[in-house]
């Protein structure tokens, strides 16, 4: 189908990187060649742009020639993380049409997992707003598809302090029927790794007016931290919230979530942001 066929250096860039990352074995060099309709010394300058593109986008990642061949070196997570970009940026950043995705996901339905992911957010009143859902939703898609390809998570995450949080309880359980459905098995690492994507997707709906509350939603941290920010605002402009509860206990909980979305490298696409 000549339309898959790339037809510029920058669709040529796009097509190598999402080829890479869905194969575990190198890429032959010569067989990339006749695919896509170019010369092996076309394929052979593009690598140096390959990881210059890479290194843009941040990530970890180095394509290398080995013989005749070409491999994505890097972590795991950070060519999920790449190819979430790539998508992201094929599809204009469509965070609310679902169906510009599909074609990259032939042996999952995107709609199976948009209602399961919708129903287990639901049961636990965790809120999250249209964007959030289709970001995390293709997130949970590439997870799924990585993992039916034998492509687990190398690193080894810290179970203790999400065990008893909602964001994991979702994940467990929005795990269990991704597994019936689609016949895979989401090791306890995948599982948390949903829980850290989950979380950083949240929305915050601040109820919370009393400061005695807060110390049992976060850690003391993130309420000295908040503490002095305000006292820093207050010292440099004049301008005092330190007695503002629900400021604080809103800006308390945006800072804890932005920490563990720093800390797991999730990153956030919203274009209003920007």
């Amino acid at each position: 189908d000549n339309s898959d066929i790339p037809n510029d250096p920058d669709e040529r860039a796009n097509f190598l990187l999402k080829k890479l990352v869905f194969e575990k074995r190198g890429l032959n060099i010569y067989q990339l060649a006749e695919e896509i309709m170019v010369s092996e010394s076309t394929i052979a300058s593009d690598l140096k742009r390959l990881n210059k593109i890479l290194k843009e986008y941040g990530r970890d990642l180095s394509v290398v020639r080995k013989s005749g061949e070409i491999f994505l070196e890097g972590s795991e997570k950070e060519k999920r993380s790449l190819l979430s970009e790539l998508l992201f940026n094929e599809t204009n950043h469509s965070y609310f049409n679902l169906t510009k995705y599909k074609r990259y996901f032939k042996d999952i339905d995107l709609i199976t997992i948009q209602k399961y992911l919708i129903e287990t957010v639901k049961k636990y009143d965790f809120l999250l707003n249209e964007v959030a859902l289709v970001n995390l939703l293709v997130h949970i898609a590439i997870t799924v598809e990585r993992i039916k390809n034998k492509n687990f998570l190398e690193v080894y995450l810290d179970f203790e302090k999400t065990a008893n949080t909602v964001e994991c309880e979702i994940a467990k359980e929005l795990c269990a029927k991704l597994e019936d459905e689609f016949k895979v098995k989401f090791p306890p690492e995948e599982v948390l790794y949903i829980s850290y994507l989950i979380l950083g997707r949240r929305k915050i709906m601040n109820t919370f007016v009393d400061r005695e509350e807060l110390k049992r939603l976060v850690e003391p941290y993130y309420i000295s931290l908040t503490q002095l920010l305000l006292d820093s605002l207050a010292s440099e402009y004049g301008i005092d919230f330190t007695h503002d509860d629900m400021l604080f206990t809103g800006m308390c909980l945006h800072i804890k979530i932005m920490h563990e979305r720093i800390k797991n490298r999730m990153s956030l696409r919203n274009d209003s942001v920007k």
